[in-house]
């Protein structure tokens, strides 16, 4: 699973979890394809990635999926970690919700995140 997402002039890649030893990361590349930076997203286990967006300010948000419960269940550990553009954390957003497919964000900056 990849997304990618435009930083400045660099194109951010998600590795799957499962080449990183349960941990996941998101890394930065440039447009030619050379390796930039990455940082880990602290997945917990049976955690998977959802999915990887950016809003304006830069900070990024990555879907944390708890794989270890039913698509119908609500689930308080699927969250949606944010952190900073350098992928310094910056905060969890937490709550029953049930396999969270993606944000968007208003011209205010509010955020929506949809969940089946």
């Amino acid at each position: 699973m990849k997304s990618r997402l435009a930083l400045a002039a660099l194109t951010l890649l998600l590795v799957p979890a499962a080449l990183c030893a349960q941990t996941g990361y998101v890394s930065t590349f440039t447009p030619q394809g050379a390796w930039v930076s990455s940082f880990p997203v602290g997945l917990a286990e049976n955690q998977l990635i959802r999915f990887v967006e950016q809003d304006a300010s830069g900070r990024i948000y990555v879907g944390r999926v708890d794989s270890g419960h039913g698509t119908n269940q609500f689930n308080p550990n699927d969250q949606i970690a944010v952190f900073e553009w350098d992928g310094t954390p910056a905060l969890t957003i937490k709550g029953s919700t049930r396999n969270q497919d993606g944000v968007t964000f208003d011209s205010s900056g509010d955020l929506y995140f949809g969940a089946v």
